[in-house]
């Protein structure tokens, strides 16, 4: 297990490597993987700078040891900027998968932008017992920034039982009201 520890850290310095590269270079892609009795570890980044200064970054990292336990991860950022070098809208995304080869594996990603125009959020889980057993959910936030409206929702999945889903809707004034597809 020490070695999906250390492939973690790797992956999420290879961020920041790729972010403070893409500075001085415009764009980079790079990747490695290393295999050996204990297992593997594989990472790979990518980044490129946009118009106007902003630009994109991602990577991410998998690794496996001599007893089939894995972990893998991924992670992203963006930012959008106008004419002016203003930031328009922002965002980030990551997630983690973990378990072992014939057995139960668990993962948990999650996003966050900001814009002109509002926000949004989610987050969620998702779970199986490497016996046919699943479950997960995930959560969702989503909040205008010109009209005060806002998106709250949840849903959540039970192998066997099926999947539930509730929402919560303000409109410009803050009432609650149906939520509308």
């Amino acid at each position: 297990m020490k070695a999906i520890a250390i492939a973690a850290i790797v992956a999420l310095g290879l961020n920041a490597v790729v972010l403070s590269t893409v500075h001085a270079a415009g764009k980079f892609h790079a990747g490695g993987t290393v295999v050996n009795e204990q297992g593997a570890v594989s990472g790979r980044g990518a980044a490129v700078r946009g118009p106007h200064g902003g630009g994109a970054v991602r990577g991410g990292g998998t690794a496996v040891d001599s007893q089939g336990n894995f972990v893998g991860g991924h992670g992203g950022a963006a930012t959008v900027k106008d004419s002016s070098g203003n930031i328009k809208a922002q965002g980030v995304r990551a997630g983690k998968t973990t378990g072992k080869v014939g057995g139960g594996v668990q993962h948990q990603s999650g996003m966050a932008v900001q814009g002109t125009q509002g926000s949004a959020k989610s987050s969620g889980s998702f779970n199986t017992d490497g016996a046919g057993g699943a479950s997960g959910a995930r959560g969702t936030s989503v909040q205008s920034s010109t009209t005060d409206a806002s998106y709250q929702g949840s849903t959540s999945y039970q192998k066997g039982s099926g999947a539930t889903h509730t929402s919560t809707c303000t409109n410009t004034a803050g009432e609650t009201v149906s939520c509308t597809r």
